[in-house]
Parts: structure tokens; sequence; C-alpha cells
């Protein structure tokens, strides 16, 4: 049987949407390109086209999660209702710690990996900075307050340490309830050196 002939972008979307089954289920390290081959169905030099490694599909698929990320906090920041900076700055990080996406159970898997995969810590470490400047450019194009000065590394840490815990220890209930203690959490620390 002859396969439909997708877009590059709905072919690509495809192939990162079988490795990030598999990525989940062996972890990053374990996962092969033969892996990926065998979920999506498709002919070797098919995945090849697109892709030549795992750590390539991994950035590409963490990538969509930051563009999604980037759209979820432009669209929070419309709706407006802060009572200052750091308010505001808290607000989105206890968005991005409590919202549920496709990206987010993949991401807590990637955090936990990095800290025993030089690979993806480098992977990790490109992904903060450019996303973090597309960020910025996506507040200067939408002329809204630049809340991105607010997050340093400590609060990348923190937000990551709280992502694993909404994901891989299933205390989602627990966070979800405790949204008031995050944001009071993340605005005193905010405070401290104003």
């Amino acid at each position: 049987m002859k396969r439909k002939r997708l877009l590059p972008q709905e072919r690509k979307k495809e192939i990162k949407k079988a490795a990030a089954r598999i990525f989940k289920e062996k972890g990053f390290s374990a996962t092969t390109m033969e892996d990926v081959i065998a979920e999506s169905g498709l002919s070797t030099g098919g995945v090849y086209h697109y892709y030549k490694n795992t750590a390539d599909i991994l950035y590409d698929i963490m990538e969509d999660g930051n563009q999604y990320r980037i759209s979820a906090t432009l669209q929070h920041m419309q709706q407006g209702g802060y009572t200052s900076p750091q308010d505001m700055a808290a607000q989105l990080i206890a968005d991005k710690i409590l919202d549920e996406n496709e990206y987010k159970s993949l991401y807590a898997f990637f955090l936990l990996e990095k800290a025993h995969n030089p690979k993806l810590q480098e992977l990790y470490t490109r992904l903060k900075t450019e996303g973090l400047q597309k960020m910025r450019d996506a507040f200067t194009a939408a002329k809204t307050v630049d809340g991105s000065d607010y997050l340093d590394e400590f609060l990348f840490v923190f937000t990551g340490a709280l992502t694993i815990g909404f994901e891989c220890l299933q205390e989602k209930e627990i966070l979800q309830a405790n949204r008031a203690a995050i944001v009071a959490m993340v605005k005193a620390y905010l405070n401290q050196g104003i």
C-alpha cells in the first residue's frame, strides 16, 4: 500500500509524534532511529530525509514546545489583570508549571535525563537560550511588558523541578490546588531583589 504524500511539515509532525511515543516509553538515550522508523511506519529513507538522528527530532519537539509556551504566554498576557510586573511573571510561571499540554510530559522526562546525558544538557542549554530570546522577541513584537527579565537561573530550576513533580511524581492535584502558594513563592523571590 502506498502512503499518502504529505507536505514536509506534516511528515515531520508525523515523525515527531512517533518519536515522542518512543521517547516516553524507552527514554531518549535508549531510543534509536530504528525505533522511530518502526513506530512511524515510514521507510528508512523517509525518516532520514527529514532527520539524521534522534537528537534532531528531540530538538524540533522541544522547539515546538517553546513555540506553544510563547503563544500561551502572550495569550495570558492579553487577558491582563496583573497587579505588578512581578505578579505577571509569577502568574506566567505558575501557568507554565500547571498547564497540561502535549509537550509537558516529554519535557519532564527530558529534564530528568539531561542530568545523565551531556548531549541532552547541551541541548537544554541551547533550547533555554534560544527560547528566552524568542520570548523576548515575542514580547517586543506584541508591545507588551517584558516579563522575561524576571526569568533567571533559579526560576528555570524552580519551574523545572515543579514540572517534574507535576508530570513524573503524579502530583498534579496537589500543585493545582496550591497555585496561589506557587505564585506567592515566585513573587517573594522576585520581590527580594527590589
